[in-house]
């Protein structure tokens, strides 16, 4: 044979071997045959606030608060002006980043240890990811502090994130408040300098700044903290509202606005503006104590609650490239459960295997089909609320407190948007027939309880607070200051055998005063960075205790201990931990800082 011929034919085998090797090492994604080869993938920058009602700005009515950049991209973007989120935030991040009914994929409750989805579940972040982009996600994640549930491990390359639900919750990182805090950077505590929601949109103009200068497209999620409470913000914005109700609240949305109008600049000026699709929208409607109760645009109820105004939320789209531009409203029925499915649509994502969707691509209706999304019929899985264009059926407030309330409500929005006349005896068929969906919807309930894992070489140690434990005991770190009683379970599983130190303290390493002690702490005066100083409450600690798997032991609490210690060796598998302070006093304290750590 042709020496030639020879070589051309083993160059031929090698380079075949190399292209199957490539293809099998990739994850197996479809969904895309339809895509543009020469087509330039656009970028997205997702902001998402926290707990801002649809009357939170101008453009919607608000008598006095002033949000010009807002208004600038609803002028020039597509309005969802019927679109729904959950009705508190936890539920609807769930629901963003999965495009799933949050029941669905596990998310049991908003307080721990509820707030998970489950692991094989992809989210936007994943999708992102495997299509090629840079992604990242600045401020509030509230699905999951500790592996394998933190954003660093549900798709994000870059995240700069606070903890828990809110800063200064019992999850934040210790002694944060506001300016010049602590978050954590993929998984590691790291202190930055500002007020949190410049520190989160300068780390996202980084991002975005570094991820053009890679060539890469990137997925940018910006889910702020502001203007859930506590209502902190920057001297230079609070006077601005000096005599106005609830200052520091709308302070805070000032501030945002302003960022969102730079963030824009930014974009425009880097050239990638044209090619961006730009969102912004809200998490759930307005507590009714503070904005709700000044402007609710003509809906009732705020956040928490089945009525309008705790989920018809505000969307914004704005993609100059994709033809998304003109300032026109989109009046269909919309909900978080379409963004998904909208975004790999819209970028052409190619997608996984175990990729489902419960909503649907609104790009028909973005591009001004009218009526593309028909007649459907909308489960907000959280509270069951279930919505056509015309109806909406929702629980008898009382049903919250007493599930045995079995009262339905139905409304006619097309004349009673207001809520107030509840029809469903004069319709039992509609009645029914939303029912029928609302059963149909919640037959796939996912109801595995979400797990925390020990032991990973990912995390190692664990620090777990109040936000892990399997009740709401202590929710903010006043909590902890106060001493609040109660002990639970943790919910973790074992990711590796072996022998484990468990650290029980009563005030975390960084404060490092012993268990009994009353320490001075700084804490946050005001809303304009201002501290004090006060001290925490000595509780009357004469026993440590933990159970986990099946080791149960007690010691005693000297005067001079800063943690009780305690050894276990642990085999692979769940595990529920019960790290528990016993007083003199009668009662029971968790641990308020539990510190796990595999040897």
């Amino acid at each position: 044979m042709n020496s030639h011929f020879k070589t051309a034919v083993h160059i031929t085998v090698l380079l075949g071997l190399i292209l199957i090797s490539c293809f099998l090492a990739k994850p197996q994604l479809s969904g895309a045959s339809h895509a543009n080869p020469a087509r330039t993938s656009p970028n997205v920058v997702l902001i998402m606030t926290d707990d801002q009602g649809y009357g939170d700005l101008s453009c919607h009515g608000h008598p006095w608060l002033k949000t010009p950049n807002l208004d600038q991209l609803h002028a020039e973007g597509i309005r969802l002006t019927d679109y729904h989120a959950s009705p508190l935030c936890g539920p609807t991040r769930a629901t963003l980043m999965t495009g799933r009914h949050c029941r669905n994929v596990a998310f049991r409750s908003n307080p721990p240890p509820g707030n998970l989805i489950s692991r094989e579940t992809p989210t936007l972040a994943n999708l992102f990811a495997a299509n090629g982009y840079r992604t990242g996600v600045f401020g509030k994640w509230h699905l999951g502090d500790f592996y394998p549930h933190r954003a660093t491990d549900r798709g994000f390359e870059e995240s700069v994130v606070h903890g828990h639900g809110a800063i200064t919750t019992a999850g934040d990182l210790w002694g944060n408040d506001y300016f010049d805090d602590r978050y954590f950077h993929n998984g590691e505590k790291t202190q930055y300098k500002g007020f949190c929601t410049d520190v989160f949109f300068e780390e996202a103009t980084q991002f975005i700044k570094q991820s053009k200068a890679s060539g890469k497209p990137f997925f940018c999620y910006i889910p702020t903290n502001i203007p859930h409470g506590p209502h902190f913000a920057t001297e230079e914005y609070a006077k601005q509202f000096k005599g106005k109700p609830h200052p520091n609240l709308f302070a805070a949305l000032t501030h945002f606005d302003n960022r969102v109008g730079e963030m824009r600049a930014m974009l425009q000026e880097n050239g990638l503006a044209e090619n961006t699709i730009f969102i912004y929208c809200t998490d759930n409607g307005s507590p009714r104590i503070y904005a709700g109760g000044i402007y609710n645009a003509g809906m009732s109820g705020g956040k928490g609650s089945s009525y309008e105004g705790g989920h018809r939320v505000p969307f914004f789209i704005h993609w100059p490239e994709g033809k998304l531009t003109g300032g026109r409203d989109v009046n269909q029925l919309s909900a978080h459960l379409d963004v998904m499915p909208t975004l790999v649509d819209l970028c052409e994502l190619q997608t996984p295997g175990n990729y489902r969707t419960d909503g649907l691509s609104l790009k028909p209706a973005l591009h001004g089909a009218t009526n593309s999304l028909g007649d459907r019929v909308l489960v907000e899985s959280f509270n069951g609320v279930v919505m056509t264009k015309r109806w909406r059926l929702i629980h008898d407030p009382r049903f919250r407190k007493d599930p045995t309330y079995d009262s339905q409500l139905l409304y006619d929005m097309s004349t009673d948007p207001v809520q107030k006349n509840d029809v469903a005896d004069a319709h039992p068929d509609v009645v029914s027939y939303l029912n029928v969906v609302l059963d149909q919807v919640n037959a796939k309930n996912d109801t595995r309880q979400g797990r925390y894992s020990i032991g990973s070489r990912k995390q190692n140690p664990v620090e777990f607070t109040p936000s892990s434990w399997s009740e709401r005991v202590v929710l903010w770190q006043s909590g902890i200051r106060n001493g609040t009683p109660g002990a639970v379970k943790i919910f973790a599983d074992v990711d590796t055998p072996g022998t484990y130190r468990f650290s029980l303290r009563r005030w975390p390493q960084e404060v490092n005063q012993p268990i009994r002690s009353a320490p001075k702490l700084t804490v946050p005066d005001g809303f304009e960075g201002k501290t004090k100083t006060e001290r925490g409450r000595a509780l009357p600690i004469i026993k440590a205790q933990l159970k986990v798997a099946d080791f149960d032991k007690t010691m005693d609490v000297t005067d001079d201990m800063t943690e009780a210690t305690f050894t276990v060796p642990l085999k692979k598998g769940d595990c529920d931990i019960e790290a528990t302070f016993i007083g003199n006093d009668g009662n029971e304290y968790g641990a308020y800082f539990l510190y796990v750590t595999r040897s």
